[in-house]
Order: structure tokens, then sequence, then C-alpha cells
């Protein structure tokens, strides 16, 4: 395994906000891998994700997906940061 920086201190996560952190363990299987490094999950299947849970409302749609996104993107630096430190 790996320790990944930002979970290092733990957060704690709201009830009402582990909608977020479930939907970005389960997208983080479809993520492809690169030649060096994970690729970013797919918009794609971020939206098949909120389709399948019929989430509908357009202005939820956008906010589940910025909140996904952002924690990808740390997630991502995260690990890039690690490989440097190899």
């Amino acid at each position: 395994g790996f320790a990944v920086a930002a979970l290092e201190r733990k957060p704690a996560i709201e009830p009402r906000d582990r909608r977020f952190w479930d939907a970005f363990m389960h997208l983080g299987a479809a993520r492809s891998a690169g030649f060096a490094a994970l690729n970013p999950i797919p918009e794609t299947e971020i939206a098949a994700y909120l389709d399948v849970r019929m989430i509908e409302d357009p202005w939820a749609r956008e906010e589940f997906s910025m909140i996904v996104r952002t924690m990808d993107v740390e997630f991502l630096r995260s690990r890039a940061q690690e490989a440097e430190k190899k």
C-alpha cells in the first residue's frame, strides 16, 4: 500500500458527505492507467454514476461532479508527489 498525504490527517467525514467518499472510492476503479501514472476518473463515469442513482437535478449533478473531481485531483497530486520521492 501507500500513504496518501492528504489523508494522513484523517479528516472526519460528516455523514451527509459520506456519499461523495463512497462515490470517489467506487469510481476510482473506472480510471485507466497511463504510461507512468493513473489517469483522472472520466467525467462520463461520474455522469453514469449519477444516472444510475437517478440524480437528475442539474445543480446537484454539477456539485456532485465538482466535489468528486476535486477529490480526484488531490488524490492524483498526492500520488504524483509520492512517486517523485521514490
